[in-house]
């Protein structure tokens, strides 16, 4: 087994030669799987592990020239050694990731895949590897359960997994932005009949829409998120807020008898070829964005 000193600093060096290769699809990076592959191993010998840091000494293990670019968490006196190490260890992996990510200079949107897949796969490894979450957290991991996430050392990578989730909602807002809707009122009532600028409004909202959710598409469905409970997580904005907003956007123009498709109830007409406007229907929708990030 290597020695925590040769691993930390392998972990730390962002030129290390065996970690260059980039995931062209966004994908886990091969540095960030062995890092936790390394760490579960270290909990299998526990015991040993902690005599042998205690011996090396609380911050030891960092190389003369190894310095963290940022402040260290304050080390509390009743941390483990192997607590310590492990905060360290994480810290290098977040920061050699976050450089990795500048890679990606096609888009923010490949950088954001990038730093989800990598960040839910060193939070899904942690929760599901048995006690590393509590040697991370610490003796007070258990008190501490329903703590704010900023006051915990696992927030070094759940605090920018949830700021990339977050960032990643933004890419939809256009999209979301050209399915909200006016209510016409006309002598007190509601109008049924749009004058000429209202229809064009309306062609502009269907035309956009398409054009920026075709640009996502073709995109995302190259991208990679290979974890189900991610993908979910990802597109949850998608599947609760988007495809409910085309549906009523679609059945408030598009009557389910008329030329242009699916619908229901009352319509309004806003041109006589709605075939030219609307390009898909809320299934459809559906089916295209449940092939985001599968890489096809």
């Amino acid at each position: 087994m290597r020695t925590f000193i040769d691993f930390i600093s392998d972990v730390r060096n962002q030129n290390n030669p065996k970690y260059q290769a980039m995931p062209l699809d966004g994908t886990v990076h091969q540095l960030t799987s062995d890092t936790l592959n390394y760490m579960k191993r270290l909990m299998n010998y526990q015991p040993s592990v902690e005599s042998i840091l205690n011996l090396i000494g609380d911050g030891n293990w960092n190389t003369p020239d190894a310095g963290a670019s940022q402040p260290r968490r304050p080390r509390s006196g009743r941390n483990t050694a192997l607590q310590n190490y492990f905060a360290d260890v994480l810290e290098a992996l977040v920061q050699n990731i976050e450089a990795k990510s500048k890679f990606y200079k096609k888009g923010q949107v490949l950088t954001q895949i990038f730093l989800l897949n990598n960040y839910f796969y060193i939070s899904k490894s942690v929760r599901t590897t048995p006690g590393l979450l509590e040697v991370i957290n610490g003796p007070d991991a258990n008190a501490n359960a329903n703590a704010p996430l900023n006051s915990l050392p696992s927030a070094v990578y759940e605090r920018p997994l949830k700021q990339n989730v977050d960032l990643y909602q933004d890419n939809w807002k256009t999209c979301v932005e050209h399915l909200m809707d006016v209510t016409y009122v006309q002598d007190g009532g509601v109008q049924q009949v749009l004058n000429s600028n209202q229809r064009q409004m309306v062609k502009d909202k269907f035309k956009n829409f398409n054009h920026d959710f075709d640009e996502l598409w073709k995109t995302q469905k190259q991208y990679s998120i290979p974890d189900v409970e991610l993908r979910a997580m990802v597109l949850k904005d998608v599947h609760q807020i988007l495809i409910p907003m085309y549906d009523k956007f679609l059945a408030k123009y598009v009557s389910s008898t008329g030329s242009g498709g699916p619908g229901g109830g009352t319509t309004m007409e806003f041109t006589k070829n709605a075939q030219k406007y609307i390009r898909y229907d809320g299934s459809m929708i559906k089916d295209m964005a449940n092939q985001f990030f599968t890489n096809t």
